[in-house]
């Protein structure tokens, strides 16, 4: 006699987000909240991770993850690719909620100000951060009626990179958010501009993978995850919830096409 026996799995929701630090210290981050949502959700909460912008749109945006951590700009991308990605929270960033600002910026030894943006070069973060090309291009267009592609500019992929090559004179401008530019402007670096206040980075769900009862209870779950006292960390703040509508702004934003690489290189900067 055969006896079929039925096979026992143990089911997994996937959790990713946006690359900020090392994996390691990302994970370092986020790992009270994930074993937070493993016992209020009763499965597995496996860490996934991408080490750039444009390789978590896909996976996010492929079905490939549950719950992932977004920028604004990250958010609208992959909702265009995928309509089942879905905005829970945005984390609050100050005591005033989670808007934020992006901030293009000078080393303080410069004498340039906002009517020296042409013919200068340009550090970025990465082609898909809110505050890379698509917010630095949105404040030198609003100045000169230009394109930032007709300067030169250049991918650094990370925040603390942008300040330090600026710092150093390897760029004459570069483009940040408000929290970073607050952290590092005792080094001497100073504000040519900024945009208007921008919507937060966001929790997200896959609702076609989740279903929608657990869907609807995730919601429930990370609000209440964000109450306790080893989630400070990610958000001393709390967060608040956010709609698709608040993204809009990032849709106006947009340029026809963000540029993919530099057009100098940044090879021996980093």
């Amino acid at each position: 006699m055969i006896l079929f026996v039925p096979m026992l799995t143990f089911s997994e929701i996937s959790f990713s987000p946006i690359q900020m630090e090392t994996k390691d210290r990302e994970y370092e981050k986020w790992k009270p909240f994930m074993v937070l949502l493993e016992k209020e959700i009763g499965e597995k909460v496996v860490f996934k991770y991408a080490d750039r912008y444009d390789e978590l749109i896909n996976m996010v945006g492929n079905n490939q993850i549950h719950i992932a951590y977004l920028c604004p700009l990250t958010y609208v991308m992959t909702k265009q690719k995928n309509n089942d990605i879905h905005p829970l929270y945005a984390i609050n960033v100050s005591p005033a909620g989670s808007k934020y600002r992006c901030v293009l910026f000078k080393s303080g030894e410069s004498h340039f100000n906002i009517k020296n943006l042409m013919g200068k070069r340009y550090a970025l973060v990465s082609p898909y951060a809110t505050c890379g090309f698509l917010s630095v291009n949105y404040i030198y267009q609003k100045v000169t009626g230009k394109q930032l592609t007709d300067e030169k500019f250049a991918y650094l992929n990370s925040h603390n990179s942008v300040v330090e090559h600026v710092i150093a004179g390897d760029f004459d401008f570069g483009g940040t958010n408000s929290i970073v530019f607050e952290k590092y402007k005792v080094l001497g670096i100073e504000k040519i501009d900024e945009t208007e206040d921008l919507p937060g980075f966001v929790i997200v769900a896959n609702r076609k993978l989740l279903g929608e009862q657990k869907f609807n209870r995730l919601k429930s779950i990370i609000k209440n995850i964000f109450e306790y006292e080893e989630i400070k960390k990610i958000s001393p703040y709390g967060i608040s919830p956010a709609t698709d509508m608040d993204y809009d702004i990032i849709r106006k934003m947009m340029p026809v096409k963000i540029p993919l690489v530099g057009n100098i290189s940044a090879q021996g900067l980093r």
